[in-house]
Parts: structure tokens; C-alpha cells; sequence
């Protein structure tokens, strides 16, 4: 996901977000991480500044992440790292520990994801783009 746009200076009126689209756009993000039967995105933008700061609170260093995440990208393979995590037998403590700290990253992400859509003065584009 492409990081969030500047919100514009003055939208048309046609150009933002109805209320029923906002409604089914928070819908969308719901669904975003619930993985059971619903095709996992690619790749996930995440905020990287979010990330080392939950790294550097649990003692997680770049090299203890997995392959999929890229924490100066700002970005999460989540598809592979889904399937590898299905796939593998086990994980070291330490592992489950930095998997356990992405899913609060993500949940961080979509709740600041739904929060803004549900706040914001958002165009389509915009929110959209969410």
C-alpha cells in the first residue's frame, strides 16, 4: 500500500466521501486483516517509525525479523510471511515473540487506518488510498 496522501487543501463537495462509501470502506479495512477465507494483501505499508519503536521497547533487532519485513521500508511481505508461518513447524520463542509484536503493529495500523476514515474530510482518492 502506497503511504497516505496529504489530505487536499479545499475538495469539491462531489469529490468527497459519501457516507455509504465510508461505511463500506470501513467494512473493507475490517476484513483487511482477517485472513481466514479472504486473499491476503501482497504487501503491506506499515509506519516504520511504529515499528522500531515496538522493536526497541521488546529488544528486537533487524536481524531477529523475518525475511518479509523490511523496517526501513516500511513494509511487510504479508502474503509470504502468512504462508511461511502456516507452513513451518514450529518457531523459537523468540520468533513467535517478533510475530506477536507485528500483529500489534498491525493492529496499531487498522486502528489508525479506521480512525481516519471515520474522521477525516477524505476525498475518494483518499480514502481510497487507505
Amino acid at each position: 500500500m502506497p503511504p497516505n496522501p496529504p489530505p487536499p487543501k479545499s475538495p469539491a463537495p462531489a469529490d468527497l466521501l459519501s457516507e455509504a462509501e465510508r461505511d463500506r470502506l470501513l467494512a473493507k479495512l475490517h476484513r483487511t486483516l482477517v485472513w481466514v477465507g479472504v486473499q491476503d494483501p501482497d504487501r503491506l505499508e506499515i509506519d516504520a517509525d511504529l515499528l522500531k519503536e515496538e522493536m526497541a521497547r521488546d529488544r528486537i533487532g533487524p536481524a531477529d525479523l523475518p525475511p518479509e519485513v523490511q523496517p526501513k521500508a516500511g513494509t511487510v511481505d504479508l502474503r509470504h510471511l502468512i504462508g511461511r508461518l502456516i507452513h513451518d513447524k514450529g518457531l523459537s520463542e523468540k520468533e513467535e515473540k517478533v510475530v506477536k509484536e507485528l500483529i500489534e503493529v498491525l493492529k496499531a495500523k487498522e486502528a489508525a487506518d479506521e480512525e481516519r476514515l471515520k474522521e477525516a474530510r477524505l476525498t475518494r482518492e483518499e480514502a481510497h488510498w487507505i
